[in-house]
């Protein structure tokens, strides 16, 4: 790895210019996330053959599958965008936040700093990932803490605004109510097989009601990571 200045001097560095690309570890993020989506609705296509041969519960249970896959993805999707952009704070290319200053780190990173500075980012994004692993960032109110950790402004009603823009929020929906929503009813799957409490029976789904959760995931993320992007491209 290239040489990195001293954690003394690095507030004082110039912070980088004219960023006018989406680079490598970006894509690799976004591009995970757009094949799990794709692997998520290819599994329609198995529902559609189920309902045809009156297997209702076997293509049911699919669906249900298909909520826990999306929130999984969503996860996964926040847990990897933490870290790229937490780098790219630390490396003067996103501004830095209150949250981040306030950020707990684990004292073996800092003696790694001190005594391994090259290295020191791969020391850092390890860490990252180590302290966040028991995490999960499906919660609105989680995904809003999160992004309040990587950017200053408000990427979460931006996203909103910009998916209510396109219709697939109608405008009197909230987007934190309809994600609580998706990510209530994955609870329900995961730990409840999907069934309330007192009753004997599955909830009732749809596949235009998994249809709609995918999509609002899908286009919330992507709305997420085009913000990010635009926001690396400021020259902070």
């Amino acid at each position: 790895m290239k040489n990195r200045t001293s954690l003394y001097n690095r507030e004082t560095k110039k912070r980088r210019k004219n960023i006018h690309y989406i680079d490598k570890e970006a894509k690799d993020i976004i591009l995970g996330f757009r094949k799990n989506i794709v692997r998520i609705r290819e599994q329609y296509k198995i529902v559609d053959y189920l309902m045809s041969k009156q297997e209702y519960e076997a293509a049911n249970d699919i669906l249900r599958f298909q909520i826990v896959y999306v929130m999984s993805a969503l996860d996964f999707f926040m847990h990897e965008i933490l870290v790229y952009c937490f780098i790219k704070i630390f490396n003067n290319e996103l501004p830095k936040t209150e949250k981040y200053y306030e950020y707990r780190v684990p004292l073996r990173l800092i003696e790694q700093a001190l005594y391994d500075q090259e290295n020191f980012e791969f020391y850092l994004t390890n860490a990252l990932i180590d302290i966040n692993s028991n995490l999960t960032f499906m919660a609105p109110n989680r995904l809003k803490e999160l992004l309040n950790i990587i950017t200053p402004e408000d990427d979460f009603a931006l996203a909103e605004e910009n998916l209510k823009k396109k219709g697939l929020i109608k405008p009197g929906v909230r987007l934190i109510r309809l994600l609580d929503e998706i990510y209530d009813r994955r609870n329900k799957i995961a730990h409840q097989t999907d069934i309330n409490h007192g009753s004997d029976e599955p909830n009732i789904i749809t596949k235009q009601d998994v249809e709609y959760y995918v999509d609002v995931i899908a286009h919330f993320v992507e709305e997420l990571f085009t913000i990010i992007i635009k926001q690396t491209k400021k020259g902070f």
